[in-house]
């Protein structure tokens, strides 16, 4: 916004070139000995033009100015505020109008370019996760067929390697979640058995007790993305296990709107300070640090995951006692 001070500032030079006329028109008038009363009327006439056109000059120009600050405060993408203000009808403001919309055009060609880079990066990944995967596979099926300590211990890394390599997949479609999202009236008993299933070596490795509370609720949800967000609590909940009788407990509890999947330990927990920080990316806290293999990228990503699905992630801990993950899925209708 153009402040009225600054204006006139600008145009100062105009101004003081205005005084002298009207006194230099006053010396003309005095030396030819001319009715002072004509010579005043003339000069008030003069001067009431001139702030006319200032005042009309400034009050288009403040209006333009206002009317773009309101509307960049109003975009999300600012970049695009050339294609929304009008076109101004002075000089200045066509050519700042001019400028915008060629440094816009360069702008959205620039993020266009980005975003095709981007696009085929992430083809990449997922495909070259893909094929990852089937080699991954058949050394776990040869594993399976030659069980012994070695060969059990070595499939319980390959799983590790699995678990992480489905977390960057997971990570690369974070971003685009509406693409990959199917809603599906899904029973959640179900849900939970096929992820405790697939986690199955790691509870038995760790030696924890796993017990289910009651999970007799159906939500409309995309079951492979609930179970990726369950599988890396889970996965938390046994990496931060204690050494005394760990244990885990998984229930589901309506309230009226939503419904809260639980994941229970009785772990070493989180300490006060780190608690409002274990959703920030790549952060580990106190006890990840000790435990030497954290990644700091697991609550991240299931918090991320559960916004974009319009879920609520929330975490309640007491350092040395335990921790309570809850995911709240709100009631909704599966075709909305």
């Amino acid at each position: 916004m153009i402040e009225l001070s600054d204006y006139l500032k600008e145009r100062l030079p105009l101004l003081l070139s205005l005084m002298f006329s009207f006194v230099l028109f006053g010396g003309v008038f005095a030396l030819f000995a001319i009715n002072f009363w004509i010579y005043a009327l003339v000069a008030v006439m003069g001067l009431a033009a001139v702030l006319a056109c200032i005042a009309f000059d400034y009050r288009k120009r403040r209006h333009f100015f206002m009317q773009v600050a309101q509307q960049v405060e109003w975009l999300d993408q600012k970049y695009l505020i050339a294609e929304v203000i009008e076109h101004p009808d002075f000089a200045e403001g066509r050519a700042l109008y001019d400028l915008v919309k060629m440094t816009n055009k360069a702008m959205i060609e620039e993020i266009n370019r980005y975003k095709f880079t981007m696009k085929d990066y992430k083809e990449y990944i997922e495909l070259w996760l893909h094929e990852v995967k089937t080699p991954l596979a058949s050394s776990q099926l040869t594993l399976e067929n030659h069980r012994s300590m070695v060969t059990d211990s070595v499939r319980d890394e390959l799983e590790k390697v699995e678990q992480l390599l489905e977390q960057v997949l997971y990570y690369a479609r974070s971003s685009d979640v509406a693409h990959d999202y199917v809603i599906r009236t899904c029973s959640l008993d179900a849900l939970v058995k096929q992820t405790v299933q697939k986690h199955r070596h790691a509870f038995i490795s760790a030696h924890v007790h796993l017990d289910c509370g009651p999970l007799d609720e159906r939500v409309a949800v995309d079951p492979k993305w609930l179970m990726f967000i369950l599988g890396q609590l889970l996965t938390n909940a046994i990496k931060y296990r204690s050494g005394r009788d760990p244990r885990i407990r998984i229930e589901a509890v309506r309230s009226q709107n939503s419904v809260a999947l639980r994941v229970i330990d009785n772990g070493s927990g989180i300490s006060e300070r780190d608690l409002e920080r274990v959703f920030e990316k790549g952060f580990t806290g106190e006890n990840g640090r000790m435990n030497g293999k954290s990644t700091g990228m697991g609550l991240y990503l299931a918090d991320k995951l559960c916004e974009k699905l319009g879920f609520n992630l929330v975490i309640d801990s007491k350092n040395g006692v335990g921790t309570t993950a809850s995911v709240i899925i709100p009631q909704r209708n599966p075709y909305e």
